[in-house]
């Protein structure tokens, strides 16, 4: 294969992938809006589950936390290594991050953009 052919197989293959994500997310938001209309119909009847076939489905409360911005997170963990006395919290903020991260390694990285026309 030439390199134009891979390049035209490469720009096919990426909008595929554009395509299917568009799809995906369209079905995401139809999945949420049928299991709202199924919340929905179940709370109407006062029923806390159906059975149906081979499906049942079972309404329930499940706790769940938001999630807290990077800003935040850093803002809380600050004021508790104040709190507990450590001296220069920010430092050891810092230092504690750049333990969770793993080692830096080098990647080849291929970077393929189209050339503008004038």
């Amino acid at each position: 294969m030439s390199i134009r052919s891979y390049l035209n197989e490469l720009e096919n293959i990426r909008q595929e992938i554009t395509n299917l994500n568009m799809r995906k997310k369209k079905l995401k938001e139809q999945e949420k809006k049928v299991e709202e209309n199924i919340a929905s119909f179940l709370k109407s009847k006062a029923q806390s589950g159906v059975k149906n076939d081979n499906f049942f489905v079972v309404l329930e409360q499940k706790e769940t936390r938001e999630k807290k911005g990077k800003k935040e997170k850093d803002e809380e963990a600050l004021e508790i290594l104040k709190n507990c006395g450590v001296e220069n919290p920010e430092s050891v903020l810092e230092k504690m991050k750049e333990a969770q991260k793993g080692a830096p390694t080098t990647k080849e990285k291929l970077v393929v953009g189209r050339v503008k026309q004038k």
